[in-house]
């Protein structure tokens, strides 16, 4: 909605509130439903969402997986790339050693800003209906083998046509 585009929420024009919310959850739910484990790899999100793009014509999305195993700064670059173009990024985090994450593991969430605090790159996590500021290089080393990632979202028309902040 931010870039002007109204055809990928097709209640555009209304109020955003828990009930349209809602309403849009059974849109989504034959394409990102929750299995035993959760939608718990990138993989199940790209491809459930990938189905629902289908079925918009002219969709100007493109998404692709960035893996939690990749190099901290890589990540931090694609995070303030995607940003920068105005594009919230979807996050899993699978587990996490550090406690202070504890409402963040297996869970997907949207990362939605960034800034550098105290020499400390950070990121706004929108989950459970408010935001949160998180230390991004602490968010991506979990200390454990099997992880999430990010969820890249590129517009596949013109840059001059995306929205910037």
């Amino acid at each position: 909605l931010f870039h002007g585009d109204t055809m990928l929420f097709p209640f555009s024009g209304q109020s955003l509130d828990k009930s349209l919310y809602r309403k849009f959850s059974a849109v989504m739910k034959p394409y990102l439903h929750p299995r035993i484990t959760g939608v718990d790899t990138l993989k199940l999100f790209l491809d459930g969402f990938g189905r629902y793009l289908q079925t918009i014509p002219n969709q100007p999305l493109r998404l692709s997986p960035f893996y939690g195993d990749k190099p901290a700064q890589e990540a931090k670059e694609a995070v303030l790339e995607r940003l920068k173009d105005g594009f919230p990024l979807p996050c899993l985090v699978l587990n996490h050693k550090d406690k202070g994450f504890s409402d963040f593991v297996w869970h997907w969430f949207l990362l939605v800003g960034c800034r550098e605090e105290q020499g400390r790159f950070q990121v706004l996590a929108a989950t459970y209906g408010e935001g949160v500021w998180l230390d991004f290089l602490r968010l991506w080393d979990t200390g454990f083998q099997r992880k999430g990632g990010l969820i890249l979202v590129d517009s596949l028309l013109e840059k001059s046509k995306t929205f910037h902040f």
